[in-house]
Formats: C-alpha cells, sequence, structure tokens
C-alpha cells in the first residue's frame, strides 16, 4: 500500500468506515490512472477525498460512497488547487472549451469571453488569506464541466446586468424577436398586418411575464442554456425548472390570446389562425428545452 493509501485509509479509519484500507486501494489505483504527469497524491489529497467521502456516504460505507464521485475530478481539482500549472491547463483543456460555446451563444465577442474566462479562473483557482481554491468546493458536486459552463454563464449575466458586454438585460427586445421573426415560415400564412398584430401580441405577453419568467426564457432562446445549466444557475432541481419554463410558455401563450382578444378585436378565425402560429413558434422555440 502507497504512503497515500495509507494516509487515507487511516483517515477513513476515524470517520467510521468498515472497509478503509480496500477503499483507500481502489481510490490510490484509479488516481494513479487519472491525469499522468500531475503532482504526486498526498496527506492534504487523503484529507480532502476522505471528507468528500464523508459527506456523501451512506451509512459508513465508504466503498458507495465511491461509486459516487468521479475522482479523476477530484484528483484534478486537487492539483489546481495547488497552484500546479500543467493541472489548471488540463483543467482548462477539458473544460473551457464548452464554457466557450456558451459564452459565444451570449453574443459576446472574443475580448467579452476571455474576460469572462479570467473571472473564471480567478474564482475558482485564486487563494487569499489562507482559504482552500474554490474549484475544491466545486468538484464532486455534480458534472464538473456543466458546472464550469454555468459559473462562466453566471459571471457573464452578471457583466451584462452591469452593462460592461452587453445592452441592459432587462429589456426584451431580443425575447419578443425571438418568438417573432418574420422568416418563421409558418407566419408567412398570415397576412402582413396580421404579422404586425401577433407581433404587438406577443410584446404585450412577454411585458406580462414576471421578471424570473422573462430571464429563463431569455436563457432559454437567446444564451441557449439547457435545463441543466438553468436548474443550476437556479439551485433548483430539473423538474423544477422544467416547471417553470413550461408555465413562462403557458403564459406567453396567454397572454397573447388575451391581447388579441380584448385590444385588437379581431374575428375568431382570424384569432385562432393567429393562435395556432403562435402555438407552432412556442412549440419550436421550447421543444430543446423541455425534451426529456
Amino acid at each position: 500500500m502507497s504512503a497515500f493509501a495509507r494516509a487515507l485509509a487511516d483517515r477513513l479509519v476515524q470517520r467510521g468506515h468498515r472497509t478503509a484500507e480496500a477503499t483507500a486501494t481502489a481510490i490510490d489505483e484509479t488516481i494513479a490512472r487519472a491525469h499522468p504527469g500531475l503532482p504526486a497524491p498526498d496527506a492534504t489529497l487523503a484529507e480532502y477525498l476522505a471528507e468528500r467521502l464523508r459527506e456523501v456516504a451512506a451509512e459508513g460505507d465508504a466503498a458507495t460512497a465511491v461509486e459516487r464521485l468521479e475522482l479523476a475530478d477530484l484528483y484534478l481539482a486537487w492539483a489546481c488547487g495547488r497552484g500546479d500549472d500543467a493541472a489548471i491547463r488540463a483543467f482548462e483543456r477539458l473544460y473551457f472549451g464548452a464554457a466557450r460555446v456558451a459564452l459565444a451563444r451570449m453574443q459576446l465577442d472574443a475580448s467579452g469571453i476571455d474576460e469572462v474566462l479570467q473571472m473564471v479562473r480567478e474564482k475558482l483557482f485564486v487563494t487569499a488569506d489562507g482559504a482552500p481554491a474554490k474549484v475544491l468546493a466545486l468538484a464532486g458536486r455534480g458534472n464538473l464541466g456543466t458546472l464550469v459552463r454555468v459559473t462562466a454563464v453566471r459571471l457573464a449575466l452578471n457583466l451584462q446586468r452591469d452593462a460592461r458586454l452587453a445592452p441592459d438585460d432587462t429589456s426584451d427586445d431580443d425575447v419578443v424577436a425571438a418568438l417573432s421573426s418574420e422568416t418563421d415560415p409558418q407566419r408567412q400564412v398570415i397576412a402582413q398586418h396580421e404579422r404586425a398584430a401577433l407581433k404587438q401580441a406577443i410584446e404585450a405577453a412577454v411585458r406580462g411575464l414576471e421578471p424570473r419568467q422573462r430571464n429563463l426564457v431569455r436563457m432559454h432562446l437567446l444564451h441557449r442554456l439547457s435545463i441543466d445549466e438553468i436548474s443550476a444557475l437556479y439551485r433548483v432541481s430539473r423538474a423544477t425548472a422544467a416547471r417553470w419554463l413550461a408555465q413562462a410558455r403557458a403564459d406567453i401563450e396567454r397572454g397573447t390570446r388575451r391581447y388579441l382578444h380584448e385590444q385588437l378585436a379581431l374575428a375568431p378565425s382570424g384569432i385562432d389562425s393567429m393562435l395556432k402560429v403562435v402555438q407552432q413558434s412556442l412549440e419550436v422555440s421550447f421543444e430543446r428545452i423541455l425534451a426529456p
């Protein structure tokens, strides 16, 4: 048994695990294969892993808990937390590519993307006053690539609200444009004056959404966030995020119908055909985000 495995086994015993030596040996072997060239595991990694195992262990069974942890991610995070350049390069190579794609979907230019990613580096890897690097807390709590992507998007949204990288995020024009595109083939079946009326109705429906609903729709339609990324941003379950989005879709449809009925006094046949277009547009727009 290596010195690292022995240190880990000792810490598992202290935490009451019944299969400490076998579990420590299995972890040691997994880590040895994970990221060749990174710092050799030591007692600090043993303490880090033992604490994570304690957090997820069921009834003191460390072997079961190991199956629920991404050991390669935890090892990489530990090495990054030590400031190891090779580890940080490996981390960025693995996880920053998807973050760049997500930021590009938010219409950030190259300099804006670089600025946000630099903020991610500082947030995850830079330590102060002896506090552990935040990447240590992030790893092992879900898909690390998704968590890094969500971190980048959250930082970008903060910058957008500060009007440093994008227009004021409170505007609904971008959402309305996405929902009432003149290039939508379904929209071409109605007359030009009806398309203008439909856009007015959609504008009214979007204005009637709650702030959270508008943000959700914007993140889906414009920033192309997945349901998992949205649930991570709001720290709610996937089912809750999907329910919120479904409600936003229903409220847009309901608000559009109400405006057409109450404000434009259109004939019932015209309203039905226009609402069919709205329903089809919403179905296409929301299909990806609400799909299982």
